[in-house]
């Protein structure tokens, strides 16, 4: 059986792999609200790398590239890092919650002024929905990505290290600085 062929992968991904990541929508969902609290409710220092400790903008990208990351960890051990795909897809997917959360945030708050809480709900979700369908696409593509998981590797091992070292310090940007979120 060769793990990149197209065979393997069309049954794979069909069940397995499919269900994985359709499943990896509402987990990594829950790992993202669930890292939104836990610094604070807890105040134990060892979740403060990972989860939100302010309400920053910054803040709720890391919580999202985190629950990405903690599902992909959690989708290795199930059988996924035997595809070729697999680094290259998931660095992808855990690339575009941020990316997808920043352009539809300041798009949004540039046009009613404010930020609006179940807007930004909608966002986290519809960010995890977008990651986990490009992690599909890729991984479960015929096409081998392979070439690219070094790449991956760089852009998970980069964005962790800055969102770590940028909760430690940091700078006086606007992304950086604490938001107040209006409920309606």
């Amino acid at each position: 059986m060769i793990i990149g062929s197209k065979y393997y992968w069309e049954g794979f991904m069909r069940d397995k792999g499919k269900k994985l990541e359709l499943w990896g929508i509402i987990i990594v969902f829950l790992l993202f609200s669930g890292l939104h609290f836990l610094y604070s409710e807890t105040g134990l220092f060892i979740f403060k790398p990972f989860s939100a400790v302010n309400e920053s903008v910054w803040e709720h990208l890391k919580i999202g590239f985190f629950a990405a990351f903690f599902y992909a960890v959690f989708e290795y051990f199930m059988g996924l890092k035997d595809n070729v795909n697999f680094i290259f897809g998931k660095s992808m997917a855990m690339l575009s919650i941020p990316i997808f959360i920043l352009i539809v945030f300041y798009s949004y708050t540039a046009f009613v002024g404010k930020s609006i809480l179940w807007v930004d709900i909608l966002t986290a979700f519809l960010s995890v929905v977008l990651s986990q369908w490009i992690s599909y696409r890729i991984i479960s593509s015929s096409k081998d990505f392979s070439r690219y998981t070094p790449l991956g590797y760089i852009i998970i091992i980069v964005m962790s290290f800055a969102f770590i070292f940028f909760t430690y310090c940091p700078p006086q940007l606007g992304v950086f600085i604490e938001k107040r979120i209006v409920l309606k």
